[in-house]
Formats: C-alpha cells, structure tokens, sequence
C-alpha cells in the first residue's frame, strides 16, 4: 500500500506515527517522507450460488455470493485484520426474461451491502496509520428492459428501450476524499460518488 506524507509534516516525528516491536524499534525502516510502500498480507473467501428456472418461454436466474476479504499490515492498526476495499459481504442478483414472439421482455433487480471506505474526517495525523473504517450504504436497484425484432430489407434489426433504477433508489458505488495540508492547519474533504439515478433508454440494433 502507498502512504504520503505531505511536504508540511516532515519531521523528526515521522517514525512515531508506526508501532513498535519490544525492543522500541519501529516494525518498519521507512525512508524518508514524503513517500513510501508498505506491504502486508490479506485472505479472501466466500460461496456463490446460482440457479436458473427455466419453463417455456419464461427464464429466471438467481444468484448469491456471500464472501470476506481482510488485509492485514504491520504498520496499520497495530497488526489487525481491516476490511480490504473489495470486500463485500453480500450480493444478491434476480434477472427474469419472457420471449413473446418477436418480442422480449427482461427485468434485473440487483442488492449488495455497501463497501468499506476510510473515514478521514476527524483524522489528524499525517498517517492515518489509526484509521476509522465506515460503509458506503447498501446498494439496490432495478431494470426493466423490452426489445422487439423484425426483418426489414434482409436485415435484422432490434429497437428497443430500457428504465434503469426504475425505483429512483439513491444508491452510491464509491467515496472520493481529499486531504488538504498547510503549514497552519490541515483538513479533509470527502463526496460521496452516487450511481446512475432513473433514466431512459432507447436502443436501434441491426446486423446487416
């Protein structure tokens, strides 16, 4: 992992931010600021399930993975397992379709739990070797989609319309912060990045 060190704090206090081993020592030897790599370790595990109905003209598929990933660094909250920024606990996908004809007809409702983030805000050392671990919030959403195909000319064409997040759920996929560092003070920014909200498509496809 890469930690930086603004060019404000560089001091004499830079080992201090790291633990130590029994002997007094930092576990690591940095070099000097501003920055550096630091290595760790980390396990991911986890089952995924998936079953397909299928009758007729009708299809569904449903699927569910439940799994954890962690990383571990020395120089990081002294050693202990933190949730890596992929880890997901939960996800759950349903997609149906219906072929009627020359027409089709699909939904797909997708959920998982929120990923995990660094909460910066009330962070005042210049390493967040201490860090606060939060959630995005939990994600949900559902589209509807409807094609129809025809010939026209010897060529094959599907024109058709899709409504994502038909429910307008105000979902979020990701955390931006910006730390700022002067010579007399230093503070954080943090936006969370919303997803697609309620929006239409329309869609013209052909094969000659």
């Amino acid at each position: 992992e890469y930690l930086y060190v603004s060019q404000f704090v560089k001091n004499a206090d830079f080992p201090n931010y790291f633990p130590k081993n029994n002997r007094g020592n930092t576990v690591l030897n940095p070099p000097p600021p501003p920055s550096y790599y630091i290595n760790g370790k980390g396990k991911s595990y986890g089952i995924d399930l998936s079953i397909r109905y299928k009758y007729k003209n009708f299809t569904s598929w449903v699927s569910y993975s439940l799994s954890k990933s962690v990383h571990q660094f020395p120089a990081l909250l002294n050693n202990k397992e933190f949730p890596a920024p992929t880890d997901q606990r939960h996800q759950l996908s349903l997609a149906n379709m219906l072929s009627i004809n020359k027409w089709n007809f699909g939904t797909t409702t997708l959920f998982s739990t929120g990923r995990p983030y660094i909460d910066f805000t009330n962070d005042n050392k210049p390493i967040p070797t201490e860090r606060i671990y939060k959630r995005l919030p939990n994600y949900f959403r559902t589209d509807l989609s409807a094609n129809y195909n025809f010939m026209f000319l010897k060529t094959k064409f599907k024109m058709g319309a899709t409504i994502i997040n038909v429910f307008n759920t105000p979902n979020f996929f990701d955390i931006n912060t910006r730390k700022f560092d002067f010579q007399n003070t230093s503070f954080s920014d943090t936006n969370i990045i919303r997803a697609q909200k309620l929006s239409f498509n329309l869609f013209l496809h052909f094969e000659l």
